[in-house]
């Protein structure tokens, strides 16, 4: 009101909201002379080189052919429209590029790109963008596993779920679990078990699957032995394994059965122990480090061939 008690009318000013600014993305996408521009959602131009992406997606060279049609109309150069973020197409884009490509440094940052790639078939770029999921995979594999499979990546699953063998399960979550499949979880699990038995049949086996070799003398030397006979692959000989021996096969065998791959044993303070008590015995003393290190080879090698004959687990 005013002084004489009178209402006075007041209007209340809407000011326009802005354009969003434009803005140019880094080289090598700034060059304004480029014969196309793909705008992201946030508002930033590439200027890129049809060519290339042509022959890269088969999804933006239908896009650039309408925008082609457009572009004859209104005379300009040719603006495509697309969903993605820049934080997303600018690595998607300088692998399509000559080398060098760039590396992502999270599985966060890694799956809108191959999410977008998948989109898009780049099926070149997709072969890049594996190789740093299988990457991943060595530290994350539960949560690399379930993003592949989302994407059928039957390669990269698999490699997930081999990576997965090397890492406790136990109530382990991951939020990537919710809305996952519940059976290809189960799996998943099934198959880490089915490796686990795996290779408790071959400790069980007792050496049943070795031939003879360099580490003959630790199964036939005169030192301490343990108290039952075993017999190697194409032999009838029965032998007596030397206890430091069988003590490190066993040791071997329950860090298999916590985690069920090669990875397990690859420690070498394992051998440095296995060493130090054959040096108990001078004969064997002077035969372990050949004859150990050339049967570890054998020993992961049938690890491989029995863990490869579990089928993987990509549904």
């Amino acid at each position: 009101m005013d002084g004489q008690g009178q209402k006075t009318a007041t209007s209340t000013a809407v000011t326009p909201t802005p354009p969003s600014r434009i803005h140019t993305a880094s080289a090598p996408f700034s060059k304004t002379y480029a014969d196309i521009i793909l705008r992201t959602s946030d508002n930033v131009d590439f200027y890129v080189w049809k060519g290339i992406l042509i022959e890269s997606s088969p999804v933006l060279a239908d896009m650039f052919l309408l925008g082609d049609k457009l572009a004859e109309k209104e005379s300009s150069t040719s603006v495509v429209d697309v969903l993605e973020s820049s934080a997303v197409l600018d690595p998607l884009l300088r692998i399509c590029y000559p080398p060098p490509h760039p590396r992502l440094s999270s599985l966060e940052d890694l799956k809108p790109v191959i999410a977008a790639a998948h989109k898009y078939q780049m099926d070149g770029v997709l072969e890049v963008l594996k190789e740093q999921l299988s990457k991943h995979a060595q530290t994350v594999p539960l949560r690399a596993y379930v993003f592949a499979l989302s994407l059928d990546m039957q390669d990269a699953a698999g490699s997930a779920a081999r990576h997965f063998l090397n890492h406790h399960p136990h109530d382990e979550y991951v939020p990537d679990l919710e809305g996952f499949n519940a059976g290809s979880y189960h799996r998943l699990l099934a198959y880490r078990k089915q490796c686990t038995e795996a290779l408790a049949n071959m400790i069980a086996s007792q050496l049943s699957w070795l031939q003879d070799g360099a580490w003959q003398p630790f199964l036939t030397c005169g030192c301490a032995s343990v108290s039952f006979q075993v017999t190697l692959r194409e032999s009838d000989a029965a032998r007596q394994p030397k206890v430091w021996f069988w003590q490190h096969y066993l040791r071997m065998g329950a860090l298999l059965a916590e985690r069920p791959c090669r990875a397990a044993i690859e420690d070498p303070a394992l051998i440095d122990r296995a060493i130090r008590e054959a040096s108990g015995c001078a004969n064997c003393r002077n035969l372990v480090h050949e004859g150990l290190h050339a049967f570890m080879t054998q020993f992961k090698d049938e690890i491989e061939r029995r863990i490869e004959a579990v089928p993987l687990p990509l549904q």
